[in-house]
C-alpha cells in the first residue's frame, strides 16, 4: 500500500533537470537540480517535527490517510497547474474563517515565494 501512494521525488527533479538543460545548459541545470534537491530535503526535515507532534496526538490510521490525501492533492495540483485556483480557495477561506489581514498575509507570502523562485530559477544571461 505504501508504494501506491509514494513516488520518487528524485525522478521528478531529474525530469526538471533534463527540461532545464535545453534552456540553461547542462552545468547550470545540474546546479539547479542540486539546489532543488537540497530544498526538498530541508522541507522534508522541517516537516518531520510537526508530523511527529501530530502522530503523538491523533490516531495513526487517520493521520496516514490524511497524509496520502494531501500527497494526492499536491500531485494533482502539480499535474494540472491548478496553483492559482487552490491559492484563491485558501485565500478566500482565510478571509472568511479568520480575517482579511490573515488572507492578505497569506497572499503576500505566496507572492514573495513566487518572486524568489522566479529569480532563483531564471537563467543568467551574462555567464
Amino acid at each position: 500500500m505504501f508504494g501506491a501512494g509514494d513516488f520518487a521525488h528524485s525522478l521528478m527533479i531529474l525530469h526538471a533537470t533534463s527540461v532545464l538543460a535545453s534552456q540553461t545548459g547542462v552545468a547550470e541545470a545540474a546546479s539547479m537540480a542540486v539546489a532543488v534537491y537540497a530544498l526538498h530535503n530541508i522541507c522534508y526535515a522541517a516537516s518531520s517535527y510537526p508530523a511527529g507532534w501530530l502522530a503523538d496526538r491523533f490516531p495513526k490510521h487517520k493521520l496516514l490517510s490524511a497524509g496520502y490525501a494531501l500527497g494526492a492533492l499536491v500531485v494533482l495540483w502539480l499535474a494540472w497547474g491548478a496553483g492559482d485556483f487552490v491559492s484563491s480557495l485558501i485565500t478566500g477561506w482565510l478571509w472568511s474563517a479568520a480575517e482579511p489581514a490573515v488572507a492578505f498575509g497569506f497572499a503576500g507570502l505566496l507572492m514573495a515565494a513566487d518572486a524568489m523562485s522566479v529569480g532563483f530559477f531564471r537563467p543568467l544571461q551574462n555567464r
